[in-house]
């Protein structure tokens, strides 16, 4: 899936979609955001959400 234009990665072909990501969030060259985007996780509440899918 399309994940959004990174301008400081060059397209190449071959690489799986993890190790593209782990190469782009690992490399010291790639500028990034000093906040996180993604929202913290609560692990309990998750397992409740998970639970309440599972019986309905």
């Amino acid at each position: 899936s399309y994940g959004g234009y990174v301008p400081q990665f060059t397209f190449t072909f071959g690489d799986t979609y993890g190790r593209t990501t782990h190469e782009l969030l690992t490399d010291p060259s790639v500028r990034k955001s000093p906040r996180s985007l993604l929202a913290p996780l609560d692990p309990k509440e998750n397992l409740l959400q998970y639970h309440y899918h599972i019986d309905h």
